[in-house]
């Protein structure tokens, strides 16, 4: 048994597996000048396509499409908890526990103005996610949602899954650039000129370790019996 967001997660997360492994594939193919059309290629029709150059212009795409698949990992993780939030309110948990102390009350407008309860619900879900992220640190974030819906995720998978939300964390705030810490912590993550290195293998582990945690994560919740059987399926 699993959870219909889960589901839901694993098929986003299988697009972006195929992606990387197209990717990998495509950019085996040396890029030559018989590629390249001068009315539609205008950008890149003055350059020489040697060997070296064509390298160069492949690994940076290449940097570049890894670094948005590792921001939609994240992306998409961040959506299921969003729906395992409005799950659980649908199902009758108590709003004040899966909430944030600090979030903003909804006045009485915006409750009539949603229009149903389930629509209600999806609201409160994403103001609660809203203010998780506003945290800055998402694993702190994913600790405070496990501590709100009672789970003891093991501590191996979000270790595992930590450096890659620094690499996101660093992605999207820092212009991908590592600090000190970050190059003590996680050498491995680095390439020789002391930079994040975004390859196949290190898109693919990020990828892997987020589908491990979120794999334990609705695993508890489907133990827990808080979804309705609706939001479920085997």
């Amino acid at each position: 048994m699993k959870s219909k967001a889960y589901v839901a997660f694993l098929n986003k997360v299988i697009t972006y597996e195929r992606d990387i492994e197209i990717l990998d594939a495509l950019s085996r193919k040396s890029l030559t000048d018989a590629d390249i059309n001068k009315t539609r290629h205008p950008k890149i029709a003055n350059l020489t396509m040697t060997w070296q150059e064509a390298t160069l212009r492949i690994n940076h795409l290449k940097s570049t499409l890894y670094e948005g698949l590792i921001k939609n990992a994240y992306e998409v993780m961040m959506w299921y908890f969003r729906d395992i939030i409005d799950s659980v309110l649908r199902n009758g948990v108590d709003p004040v526990k899966v909430s944030d102390t600090n979030l903003k009350a909804m006045t009485i407008p915006e409750i009539i103005k949603t229009g149903s309860w389930d629509a209600l619900c999806g609201d409160i879900a994403s103001r609660i996610i809203r203010g998780l992220e506003n945290l800055r640190d998402t694993p702190k974030s994913v600790q405070e949602l496990e501590k709100r819906l009672s789970l003891t995720i093991d501590p191996k998978c979000l270790d595992g899954a930590k450096p890659y939300f620094e690499v996101r964390h660093l992605l999207v705030h820092n212009n991908g650039s590592p600090d000190e810490k970050f190059r003590k912590k996680y050498p491995d993550l680095l390439n020789k000129a002391g930079e994040i290195s975004l390859n196949c293998d290190n898109v693919r582990a990020a990828i892997n370790a987020i589908k491990a945690y979120v794999m334990d994560f609705d695993s508890q919740i489907i133990t827990k019996k808080i979804l309705a059987d609706c939001d479920c399926q085997g």
